[in-house]
Protein backbone atom coordinates (compact mmCIF):
# COMPACT_ATOMS: atom_id res chain seq x y z
CA UNK A 1 0.00 0.00 0.00
CA UNK A 2 2.86 2.38 0.85
CA UNK A 3 4.56 1.62 -2.45
CA UNK A 4 1.33 2.29 -4.26
CA UNK A 5 0.89 5.63 -2.44
CA UNK A 6 4.47 6.65 -3.22
CA UNK A 7 4.01 5.67 -6.89
CA UNK A 8 0.85 7.79 -7.13
CA UNK A 9 2.61 10.76 -5.48
CA UNK A 10 5.67 10.51 -7.73
CA UNK A 11 3.60 10.20 -10.86
CA UNK A 12 1.40 13.12 -9.89
CA UNK A 13 4.43 15.24 -8.96
CA UNK A 14 6.26 14.40 -12.16
CA UNK A 15 3.27 15.24 -14.30
CA UNK A 16 2.86 18.58 -12.49
CA UNK A 17 6.50 19.52 -12.98
CA UNK A 18 6.31 18.56 -16.63
CA UNK A 19 3.26 20.72 -17.22
CA UNK A 20 4.29 23.74 -15.09
CA UNK A 21 8.00 23.95 -15.74
CA UNK A 22 8.41 22.04 -18.99
CA UNK A 23 10.76 19.36 -17.65
CA UNK A 24 10.51 17.19 -20.73
CA UNK A 25 13.23 14.82 -19.55
CA UNK A 26 10.87 13.57 -16.84
CA UNK A 27 8.60 11.89 -19.41
CA UNK A 28 10.87 8.87 -20.11
CA UNK A 29 11.46 8.41 -16.40
CA UNK A 30 7.75 8.49 -15.66
CA UNK A 31 7.11 5.99 -18.45
CA UNK A 32 9.82 3.70 -17.11
CA UNK A 33 8.36 4.00 -13.63
CA UNK A 34 4.91 3.09 -14.94
CA UNK A 35 6.31 0.08 -16.79
CA UNK A 36 8.16 -1.21 -13.76
CA UNK A 37 5.10 -0.66 -11.63
CA UNK A 38 2.94 -2.71 -13.95
CA UNK A 39 5.57 -5.45 -13.92
CA UNK A 40 5.52 -5.48 -10.12
CA UNK A 41 1.73 -5.66 -10.12
CA UNK A 42 1.79 -8.57 -12.57
CA UNK A 43 4.39 -10.42 -10.50
CA UNK A 44 2.38 -9.72 -7.37
CA UNK A 45 -0.80 -11.09 -8.89
CA UNK A 46 1.08 -14.15 -10.13
CA UNK A 47 2.53 -14.73 -6.68
CA UNK A 48 -0.87 -14.27 -5.07
CA UNK A 49 -2.40 -16.76 -7.47
CA UNK A 50 0.36 -19.29 -6.81
CA UNK A 51 -0.02 -18.86 -3.07
CA UNK A 52 -3.77 -19.40 -3.39
CA UNK A 53 -3.17 -22.53 -5.50
CA UNK A 54 -0.66 -23.77 -2.94
CA UNK A 55 -3.20 -23.26 -0.14
CA UNK A 56 -5.88 -25.06 -2.17
CA UNK A 57 -3.46 -27.92 -2.88
CA UNK A 58 -2.67 -28.31 0.81
CA UNK A 59 -6.36 -28.40 1.65
CA UNK A 60 -6.94 -30.91 -1.15
CA UNK A 61 -4.18 -33.19 0.17
CA UNK A 62 -5.57 -32.88 3.70
CA UNK A 63 -8.98 -34.05 2.44
CA UNK A 64 -7.23 -36.80 0.47
CA UNK A 65 -5.65 -38.12 3.67
CA UNK A 66 -9.06 -38.16 5.35
CA UNK A 67 -10.56 -40.06 2.42
CA UNK A 68 -7.64 -42.51 2.46
CA UNK A 69 -8.26 -43.16 6.16
CA UNK A 70 -11.83 -44.10 5.34
CA UNK A 71 -10.69 -46.37 2.50
CA UNK A 72 -8.12 -47.98 4.81
CA UNK A 73 -10.90 -48.75 7.28
CA UNK A 74 -12.85 -50.31 4.45
CA UNK A 75 -9.83 -52.48 3.65
CA UNK A 76 -9.65 -53.65 7.26
CA UNK A 77 -13.33 -54.56 7.34
CA UNK A 78 -13.06 -56.43 4.04
CA UNK A 79 -10.04 -58.34 5.32
CA UNK A 80 -11.95 -59.40 8.44
CA UNK A 81 -14.94 -60.45 6.34
CA UNK A 82 -12.77 -62.74 4.21
CA UNK A 83 -11.55 -64.71 7.23
CA UNK A 84 -12.86 -68.29 7.23
CA UNK A 85 -13.17 -68.19 11.02
CA UNK A 86 -15.81 -65.46 10.92
CA UNK A 87 -19.43 -66.62 11.17
CA UNK A 88 -22.10 -65.35 8.76
CA UNK A 89 -23.65 -63.27 11.55
CA UNK A 90 -20.36 -61.46 12.16
CA UNK A 91 -19.87 -60.99 8.44
CA UNK A 92 -23.28 -59.40 8.17
CA UNK A 93 -22.38 -56.95 10.93
CA UNK A 94 -19.06 -56.20 9.23
CA UNK A 95 -20.87 -55.60 5.95
CA UNK A 96 -23.14 -53.11 7.70
CA UNK A 97 -20.06 -51.27 8.97
CA UNK A 98 -18.61 -51.32 5.46
CA UNK A 99 -21.79 -49.82 4.00
CA UNK A 100 -21.61 -46.95 6.49
CA UNK A 101 -17.97 -46.36 5.58
CA UNK A 102 -18.94 -46.44 1.91
CA UNK A 103 -21.48 -43.68 2.45
CA UNK A 104 -18.80 -41.58 4.16
CA UNK A 105 -16.26 -42.33 1.41
CA UNK A 106 -18.75 -41.48 -1.35
CA UNK A 107 -19.46 -38.13 0.28
CA UNK A 108 -15.79 -37.30 0.79
CA UNK A 109 -14.74 -38.37 -2.69
CA UNK A 110 -17.63 -36.48 -4.22
CA UNK A 111 -16.40 -33.31 -2.58
CA UNK A 112 -12.80 -34.13 -3.54
CA UNK A 113 -13.76 -34.73 -7.16
CA UNK A 114 -15.48 -31.35 -7.36
CA UNK A 115 -12.41 -29.68 -5.81
CA UNK A 116 -10.03 -31.53 -8.15
CA UNK A 117 -12.04 -30.60 -11.22
CA UNK A 118 -12.07 -26.95 -10.13
CA UNK A 119 -8.28 -26.92 -9.57
CA UNK A 120 -7.61 -28.58 -12.92
CA UNK A 121 -9.95 -26.14 -14.67
CA UNK A 122 -7.98 -23.24 -13.10
CA UNK A 123 -4.79 -24.68 -14.62
CA UNK A 124 -3.28 -25.52 -11.23
CA UNK A 125 0.49 -25.95 -11.34
CA UNK A 126 0.02 -29.54 -10.02
CA UNK A 127 -2.94 -30.47 -12.22
CA UNK A 128 -1.31 -33.75 -13.31
CA UNK A 129 -0.66 -34.87 -9.74
CA UNK A 130 -4.16 -33.89 -8.66
CA UNK A 131 -5.66 -35.93 -11.49
CA UNK A 132 -3.51 -38.96 -10.60
CA UNK A 133 -4.45 -38.76 -6.92
CA UNK A 134 -8.13 -38.51 -7.75
CA UNK A 135 -8.01 -41.40 -10.21
CA UNK A 136 -6.23 -43.58 -7.65
CA UNK A 137 -8.82 -42.82 -4.96
CA UNK A 138 -11.74 -43.53 -7.27
CA UNK A 139 -10.09 -46.77 -8.36
CA UNK A 140 -9.69 -47.90 -4.74
CA UNK A 141 -13.30 -47.03 -4.02
CA UNK A 142 -14.49 -49.05 -7.01
CA UNK A 143 -12.29 -52.01 -6.04
CA UNK A 144 -13.60 -51.95 -2.48
CA UNK A 145 -17.18 -51.81 -3.76
CA UNK A 146 -16.50 -54.85 -5.96
CA UNK A 147 -14.93 -56.69 -3.03
CA UNK A 148 -17.97 -55.85 -0.93
CA UNK A 149 -20.25 -57.28 -3.62
CA UNK A 150 -18.18 -60.48 -3.61
CA UNK A 151 -18.34 -60.53 0.17
CA UNK A 152 -22.12 -60.15 -0.01
CA UNK A 153 -22.28 -63.14 -2.34
CA UNK A 154 -20.12 -65.11 0.08
CA UNK A 155 -22.37 -64.08 2.97
CA UNK A 156 -25.46 -65.17 1.07
CA UNK A 157 -23.81 -68.51 0.32
CA UNK A 158 -22.74 -68.92 3.95
CA UNK A 159 -26.26 -68.08 5.12
CA UNK A 160 -27.69 -70.68 2.76
CA UNK A 161 -25.22 -73.25 4.07
CA UNK A 162 -25.90 -72.38 7.69
CA UNK A 163 -29.67 -72.55 7.17
CA UNK A 164 -29.33 -75.94 5.50
CA UNK A 165 -27.16 -77.28 8.34
CA UNK A 166 -29.56 -75.96 10.98
CA UNK A 167 -32.70 -77.22 9.24
CA UNK A 168 -31.14 -80.57 8.40
CA UNK A 169 -29.83 -81.08 11.93
CA UNK A 170 -33.13 -80.02 13.51
CA UNK A 171 -35.15 -82.37 11.31
CA UNK A 172 -32.71 -85.25 11.85
CA UNK A 173 -32.95 -84.80 15.62
CA UNK A 174 -36.74 -84.73 15.41
CA UNK A 175 -36.75 -87.98 13.42
CA UNK A 176 -34.40 -89.64 15.92
CA UNK A 177 -36.53 -88.50 18.86
CA UNK A 178 -39.63 -89.98 17.26
CA UNK A 179 -37.74 -93.20 16.56
CA UNK A 180 -36.55 -93.42 20.19
CA UNK A 181 -40.11 -92.87 21.38
CA UNK A 182 -41.36 -95.68 19.14
CA UNK A 183 -38.60 -98.01 20.34
CA UNK A 184 -39.71 -97.50 23.94
CA UNK A 185 -43.34 -98.43 23.23
CA UNK A 186 -44.67 -101.42 25.15
CA UNK A 187 -47.56 -103.61 24.03
CA UNK A 188 -48.01 -105.31 27.39
CA UNK A 189 -51.03 -103.26 28.42
CA UNK A 190 -53.94 -103.94 26.04
CA UNK A 191 -55.88 -100.97 27.41
CA UNK A 192 -53.28 -98.64 25.82
CA UNK A 193 -53.69 -100.08 22.32
CA UNK A 194 -56.30 -97.52 21.18
CA UNK A 195 -54.09 -94.69 22.45
CA UNK A 196 -51.02 -96.10 20.69
CA UNK A 197 -52.95 -96.54 17.46
CA UNK A 198 -54.01 -92.90 17.61
CA UNK A 199 -50.40 -91.87 18.29
CA UNK A 200 -49.20 -93.90 15.30
CA UNK A 201 -51.81 -92.27 13.07
CA UNK A 202 -50.70 -88.86 14.31
CA UNK A 203 -47.05 -89.69 13.59
CA UNK A 204 -47.96 -90.86 10.09
CA UNK A 205 -49.66 -87.51 9.50
CA UNK A 206 -46.59 -85.68 10.78
CA UNK A 207 -44.35 -87.65 8.44
CA UNK A 208 -46.64 -86.95 5.50
CA UNK A 209 -46.64 -83.23 6.35
CA UNK A 210 -42.84 -83.15 6.69
CA UNK A 211 -42.15 -85.11 3.49
CA UNK A 212 -42.14 -81.91 1.42
CA UNK A 213 -39.77 -80.30 3.95
CA UNK A 214 -37.41 -83.27 3.78
CA UNK A 215 -37.41 -83.15 -0.02
CA UNK A 216 -36.75 -79.40 0.06
CA UNK A 217 -33.81 -79.77 2.44
CA UNK A 218 -32.39 -82.56 0.27
CA UNK A 219 -32.63 -80.29 -2.77
CA UNK A 220 -30.82 -77.53 -0.90
CA UNK A 221 -28.12 -79.99 0.08
CA UNK A 222 -27.70 -81.20 -3.50
CA UNK A 223 -27.15 -77.58 -4.58
CA UNK A 224 -24.56 -76.98 -1.85
CA UNK A 225 -22.63 -80.25 -1.63
CA UNK A 226 -20.33 -79.61 -4.59
CA UNK A 227 -18.59 -76.73 -2.79
CA UNK A 228 -19.18 -77.97 0.77
CA UNK A 229 -18.24 -81.64 1.36
CA UNK A 230 -19.69 -81.43 4.88
CA UNK A 231 -23.18 -81.24 3.38
CA UNK A 232 -22.96 -84.86 2.19
CA UNK A 233 -22.68 -86.11 5.79
CA UNK A 234 -25.76 -84.16 6.83
CA UNK A 235 -27.71 -85.52 3.87
CA UNK A 236 -26.71 -89.09 4.77
CA UNK A 237 -27.74 -88.60 8.42
CA UNK A 238 -31.08 -87.16 7.36
CA UNK A 239 -31.78 -89.97 4.90
CA UNK A 240 -30.85 -92.66 7.43
CA UNK A 241 -32.96 -91.08 10.17
CA UNK A 242 -35.95 -90.77 7.83
CA UNK A 243 -35.67 -94.36 6.57
CA UNK A 244 -35.15 -95.75 10.07
CA UNK A 245 -38.23 -93.99 11.42
CA UNK A 246 -40.48 -95.01 8.51
CA UNK A 247 -39.32 -98.65 8.74
CA UNK A 248 -39.68 -98.69 12.52
CA UNK A 249 -43.13 -97.12 12.33
CA UNK A 250 -44.27 -99.74 9.81
CA UNK A 251 -42.88 -102.52 12.02
CA UNK A 252 -44.39 -101.16 15.22
CA UNK A 253 -47.69 -100.42 13.53
CA UNK A 254 -47.95 -104.01 12.25
CA UNK A 255 -47.15 -105.35 15.74
CA UNK A 256 -49.71 -103.01 17.30
CA UNK A 257 -52.40 -103.99 14.83
CA UNK A 258 -51.69 -107.65 15.54
CA UNK A 259 -51.78 -107.07 19.29
CA UNK A 260 -55.01 -105.09 19.05
CA UNK A 261 -56.66 -107.82 16.97
CA UNK A 262 -55.50 -110.35 19.55
CA UNK A 263 -57.02 -108.18 22.27
CA UNK A 264 -60.32 -108.12 20.38
CA UNK A 265 -60.21 -111.90 19.98
CA UNK A 266 -59.55 -112.39 23.69
CA UNK A 267 -62.46 -110.10 24.55
CA UNK A 268 -64.67 -112.15 22.23
CA UNK A 269 -63.44 -115.35 23.88
CA UNK A 270 -64.18 -113.89 27.31
CA UNK A 271 -67.75 -113.16 26.25
CA UNK A 272 -68.12 -116.72 24.88
CA UNK A 273 -66.68 -118.18 28.07
CA UNK A 274 -69.33 -116.35 30.06
CA UNK A 275 -72.07 -117.62 27.71
CA UNK A 276 -70.77 -121.20 27.90
CA UNK A 277 -70.67 -120.96 31.69
CA UNK A 278 -74.28 -119.76 31.75
CA UNK A 279 -75.43 -122.57 29.47
CA UNK A 280 -73.50 -125.13 31.47
CA UNK A 281 -75.06 -123.93 34.71
CA UNK A 282 -78.50 -124.18 33.12
CA UNK A 283 -77.86 -127.74 31.95
CA UNK A 284 -76.63 -128.73 35.40
CA UNK A 285 -79.82 -127.46 37.00
CA UNK A 286 -82.82 -129.83 37.52
CA UNK A 287 -84.41 -131.02 34.27
CA UNK A 288 -86.89 -128.49 32.90
CA UNK A 289 -90.57 -129.45 33.11
CA UNK A 290 -91.60 -127.77 29.90
CA UNK A 291 -90.49 -127.76 26.32
CA UNK A 292 -90.17 -123.96 26.19
CA UNK A 293 -87.18 -123.98 28.47
CA UNK A 294 -85.58 -126.76 26.46
CA UNK A 295 -86.11 -124.85 23.21
CA UNK A 296 -84.62 -121.73 24.79
CA UNK A 297 -81.45 -123.57 25.77
CA UNK A 298 -81.22 -125.12 22.31
CA UNK A 299 -81.49 -121.64 20.79
CA UNK A 300 -78.66 -120.38 23.02
CA UNK A 301 -76.57 -123.40 21.98
CA UNK A 302 -77.11 -122.61 18.30
CA UNK A 303 -76.20 -118.96 18.87
CA UNK A 304 -73.06 -120.02 20.67
CA UNK A 305 -72.17 -122.24 17.75
CA UNK A 306 -72.47 -119.27 15.43
CA UNK A 307 -70.37 -117.13 17.76
CA UNK A 308 -67.65 -119.74 17.91
CA UNK A 309 -67.55 -119.90 14.12
CA UNK A 310 -67.26 -116.09 14.11
CA UNK A 311 -64.42 -116.40 16.61
CA UNK A 312 -62.56 -118.64 14.18
CA UNK A 313 -62.83 -115.90 11.54
CA UNK A 314 -61.61 -113.27 13.97
CA UNK A 315 -58.61 -115.35 15.00
CA UNK A 316 -57.68 -116.07 11.41
CA UNK A 317 -57.38 -112.30 10.85
CA UNK A 318 -54.83 -112.01 13.65
CA UNK A 319 -51.41 -112.36 11.92
CA UNK A 320 -49.46 -115.21 13.49
CA UNK A 321 -51.75 -115.43 16.49
CA UNK A 322 -52.11 -119.21 16.31
CA UNK A 323 -48.73 -120.79 16.95
CA UNK A 324 -48.02 -124.40 16.02
CA UNK A 325 -46.93 -125.25 19.54
CA UNK A 326 -50.10 -123.79 21.02
CA UNK A 327 -48.27 -121.33 23.28
CA UNK A 328 -50.27 -118.28 22.12
CA UNK A 329 -52.96 -117.28 24.68
CA UNK A 330 -55.52 -116.78 21.93
CA UNK A 331 -54.88 -120.33 20.69
CA UNK A 332 -55.02 -121.82 24.19
CA UNK A 333 -58.28 -120.10 25.19
CA UNK A 334 -59.87 -120.75 21.81
CA UNK A 335 -59.19 -124.48 22.07
CA UNK A 336 -60.46 -124.48 25.65
CA UNK A 337 -63.75 -122.78 24.76
CA UNK A 338 -64.27 -125.11 21.80
CA UNK A 339 -63.74 -128.17 24.03
CA UNK A 340 -66.08 -126.86 26.72
CA UNK A 341 -68.73 -126.04 24.14
CA UNK A 342 -68.50 -129.50 22.58
CA UNK A 343 -68.93 -131.04 26.04
CA UNK A 344 -72.30 -129.26 26.33
CA UNK A 345 -73.82 -130.90 23.25
CA UNK A 346 -74.49 -134.34 24.72
CA UNK A 347 -76.12 -133.10 27.98
CA UNK A 348 -78.29 -130.74 25.95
Amino acid sequence: KQWYQRRVAITAGGSSLKEQHGYQDLAPKLALLQEKWETILADWETRARLLEQCRALQQFKRDVRLAENTLNKQDEVLSEMKSSEVSPEVRIKKLSVFEKLSAIADNKLGTLRATAEALIAEDHYHSGEIREIMDALLKRLAENAESADNAQDAIDEAKRLQKFLEDSNELTLWLKERADSLSEESLRDPTLYPVLIKQHDSLKSELDNNKALVDNIKQQGDDLKEENPLVENYLDDLEKAWQHLTDLLAEKDAALQKADQGRAALEKIADLEAAVNDLGNALNSPDPNDSATTKQMSKKFDLLADDIEELEVIIEEVPGSVEADGSDPVFVRREDIKARFAALQEPL
